[in-house]
Parts: C-alpha cells; structure tokens; sequence
C-alpha cells in the first residue's frame, strides 16, 4: 500500500507553504500587537517607599488580562478545508495517472489532513503562542500577575489544553466535509450549476407570472414552514451537537463525521475520470 508514500508527497508539496503562512501570520500578530501597545500604553504614577515611579500599562488590551488573546485558532483551523480542497484536484489526478489506486489515494490525502491537523493544533495552541508570548515578554509588554513559564506556554489561559483538542477534532471533521463536499462540487458542477441557473429562472418566471399578492403570500408561507423547522427541529439538533461538554463525546462524534465523510467520498470519486 502506497499510502504512506502519497501522504509524504502532500507533505511535500504543501508543508513548506504552510510553514510560509505561519511565518507571515506570527509577523502580523507581533506587527498589530506592538501598534495596540502603543495605542492603549497608559503612563500612571505609583508611590513606592516615598519615591514617585512612572509605570506603563495597557489596560486597554484583553492581552493584559489573559495573553492567549493576543493569537486567534480561526487562521490555522480553516487551513484544513482549504487543504481538503487543494489535494482533490490536480494531486488527485496526477496520482492516478501515476498508477497510484484511488482508494490509496483518498486514504493518503485523509493521512495528510489528519496529520496536518495534528501539527496544526500543535503549532498553533503550543508554539505560535509562545514565540509570540517571548517577544511581547521581550519588547517590555506586561500582563496582569507578571510573565511567568506557564504564562509564556498558556498565556494565562487555564484550559489550553482543552481548546488545542477540540480545535484538532474540529479540523477532523472539517477534512470529511471538505473532502466529500469538494467531490461532490467537481464531479456534478455541470448539473449543481444548471440547476441553480434553472431555480433562478423559475423564481422569476413565478414572480412575473402569478398575482403579486398570491406569490408573496406563498412566499410568506413558505419562510414560516422553513422557520418553524429550523426552530423546533434542525436548530435544537445542532444545539445539542454542539453543547456537549464531555470530551470524549466530542472526540467520537467529530472523528466520526470526518472519517465517515472522507468514506462516503470514495464511490463519488471512484467514478471519476482522471482527465
């Protein structure tokens, strides 16, 4: 099985970008951080053993009061879907071509995501946190208690650890979605496109058509049956999806749909042609 081989080739080929983009987000992060320090630095004086000292905070900043504000999970979360979508065009059919079977291929790009993923939320709650934490530390930003080891690490953020594992599990699930949502989007985009071409048509054909009074009020009736739905069943579905609190919960259900997606790709992509 050549699936180790087709993982390292999308390691390859997509590793040294991703690296690319973590570099130019920590750039951007340090960049916005020392302009609001300038912005929000506040000199107040303080008496201490009858000397008069000037002192500069920066109450203004929510890194003040907890430095794990100061990077965000959202740019490197969303690599996922962006990657998901990447590796199912010319990769995919670049593999083929060479020989490689579409099932190694599909479960070489599902390693990749969920490797990536991995070193995504290592990276991104672990190591840009900390770089970024030194050189506000080193630049002479202060938070609230004082810069110690575990604040540099967490940023004073007590569930660090919680937050990196749900991000991990949300970028699983993200590479089922992007994966079958992006076959699906390339094998059919000639009918997908048709049909929301015809949709349109049809829309205006009826509104053109019909008593504007009789159109709004089957308009109107329609938005309350699509309302009352998504109130009383589809809305408290996801609720409960997303409330849950136990970890391990979270794990199996988000692990789940992404393996059971990327899976659910594979007869969409199997019948496809690799021109």
């Amino acid at each position: 099985m050549r699936v180790k081989a087709v993982n390292s080739y999308f390691w390859r080929r997509y590793g040294m970008g991703v690296g690319i983009y973590f570099a130019i987000y920590l750039a951007m992060v340090i960049i916005v951080a020392l302009v609001m320090m300038r912005v929000t630095a506040i000199e107040t004086v303080r008496l201490n053993t009858g000397n008069v000292e000037m002192m500069t905070t920066h109450d203004g900043m929510r890194a003040y009061d907890d430095a794990s504000s100061i990077t965000s999970d959202i740019p490197y979360v969303m690599l996922i879907p962006v990657l998901g979508f990447l590796v199912i065009r010319r990769d995919r059919r670049f593999l083929v071509a060479m020989s490689t079977a579409r099932y190694e291929v599909l479960t070489g790009s599902l390693a990749f995501l969920l490797s990536m993923s991995l070193s995504l939320a290592v990276v991104g709650s672990i190591i840009m946190p900390t770089v970024s934490n030194l050189i506000l530390w080193a630049m002479g930003f202060s938070i609230r208690g004082g810069w110690t080891a575990l604040s540099v690490v967490t940023g004073g953020h007590a569930d660090w650890w919680r937050t990196m594992l749900i991000n991990l599990f949300d970028m699983i699930q993200y590479a089922g979605i992007a994966t079958i949502l992006g076959y699906v989007m390339l094998r059919w985009w000639k009918p997908i496109l048709i049909a929301s071409v015809a949709g349109i048509v049809v829309l205006i054909l009826i509104a053109t058509q019909l008593y504007m009074n009789t159109y709004v009020q089957k308009l109107a009736e329609s938005a309350i049956w699509l309302i009352n739905k998504l109130v009383e069943e589809i809305w408290p579905a996801f609720e409960r999806y997303m409330s849950g609190t136990n970890l391990a919960l979270i794990a199996g259900q988000k692990i789940a749909v992404g393996i059971g997606l990327t899976a659910l790709a594979y007869p969409i992509m199997r019948g496809m042609k690799v021109n």
